[in-house]
């Protein structure tokens, strides 16, 4: 609440001719608080669709750019899964894949078998 105060007391400091331009973002546009929709504010909205699978499959490409894969590692298969679309998700979720893949690598066993 301090951090939106402050960031409400600077917006309104700016003269309506500075020319100052500010570009925010979210995923959750319905809990965002009613002050900062206001006229002279964040008073324009632009939607972003999510990635469709061929966006997905780029975003993927830059964040395997530079690692080592596996031969049969496909993807434009692991782009086609559902619920696979902010460029965040499959971030987060390429970088889980990323460590359990070193773990199962540094493992006497492999993970996830109670052998």
């Amino acid at each position: 609440e301090q951090t939106l105060n402050q960031l409400l007391v600077e917006m309104d400091g700016f003269e309506a001719n500075e020319g100052i331009i500010i570009v925010a973002a979210t995923n959750r546009p319905d809990v965002l608080d009613p002050a900062l929709l206001r006229p002279g504010r964040f008073d324009r909205q632009v939607t972003v669709p999510l990635p469709d699978i061929e966006g997905r499959e780029k975003i993927l490409g830059v964040h395997v750019k530079k690692l080592p894969l596996a031969p049969d590692v496909d993807i434009r298969r692991i782009a086609a899964i559902k619920g696979c679309g902010a460029n965040a998700s499959v971030s987060a979720g390429w970088e889980i894949a990323r460590k359990l893949a070193s773990l199962e690598a540094a493992s006497p066993r492999p993970l996830g078998r109670s052998t």
